[in-house]
This record gives C-alpha cells, sequence and structure tokens, in this order.
C-alpha cells in the first residue's frame, strides 16, 4: 500500500466526487478493520454519508458511482478484491459475494488515524469510546 497514493486520494477528496468515495471506501474498510463483504462495504459507507449529513437521493447518486470508485482504489494498488463464498444464515448454501481487502492495514490507520469522520462513526454508530490514559 503506498502511502503516496493515499496522499493524493486525501487531497483530492473535495474537489472530485470518485476520490471523495475512494477515500470513504478507505475509511469503512478501516472502521471495519481492513476487509469487507461488498454489503457491508456499502452499508458502512451509508453509516459515513448520514454522517456528513448526506440525503437519501444524494446517498443513492453516490452508490451508483461506488463500482467506479472501487475500480480505481484497487488500480492503485490499495486494496484487493476476489469473489468468496460466503456464509448465509438464511440458505442452506453459500452464496458468492465479493470480498474487498486493505492492502497493509496499518498504514491505512496510522495516516486516517486523527480522521473525524472515522472517530464520530466509532462514537454515534458503533458506541465505542476510546480508552482514557
Amino acid at each position: 500500500m503506498s502511502g503516496i497514493e493515499l496522499d493524493k486520494l486525501l487531497a483530492k477528496e473535495k474537489r472530485d466526487r470518485i476520490s471523495s468515495i475512494s477515500v470513504d471506501i478507505l475509511r469503512a474498510l478501516v472502521i471495519l478493520h481492513g476487509s469487507a463483504w461488498q454489503s457491508d462495504l456499502v452499508d458502512t459507507l451509508s453509516g459515513l454519508w448520514r454522517l456528513k449529513g448526506l440525503s437519501m437521493s444524494d446517498m443513492v447518486d453516490l452508490v451508483h458511482s461506488v463500482p467506479e470508485a472501487l475500480k480505481k482504489v484497487e488500480e492503485l494498488g490499495l486494496i484487493e478484491s476476489e469473489q468468496r463464498p460466503r456464509g448465509d444464515l438464511s440458505r442452506l448454501e453459500p452464496v458468492e459475494d465479493k470480498l474487498y481487502s486493505a492492502k497493509g492495514l496499518w498504514p491505512f490507520n496510522s495516516i486516517l488515524s486523527t480522521d473525524t469522520l472515522i472517530q464520530r462513526y466509532k462514537r454515534e454508530v458503533m458506541s465505542y469510546e476510546p480508552s482514557k490514559p
């Protein structure tokens, strides 16, 4: 994982829609400890976008651009994906799903450790309170 590529995305986040979604994908992977099934990734993205104050129609528009953003971060070498069987409690057999994984979670954590949106998500959505020294 290249910290330089992540820094470039962060610099373009406010100016470019796909870069903004790409950074949110990386935020979601940090929140989800480095990997996520596609449905879990989209759920976490929705939570992040709610915290940003986006309307439901804005979120629907962004969801349509998620595949393009996923392709971008994969081409940059920041994540990888693979089709895998996944357990589903409502079915007798596993279902095929796409698993996304960060290529090296430590650099993401170190670069995004002070990200206020990740901190807010953990606090408000996950009810996580960081330990005090």
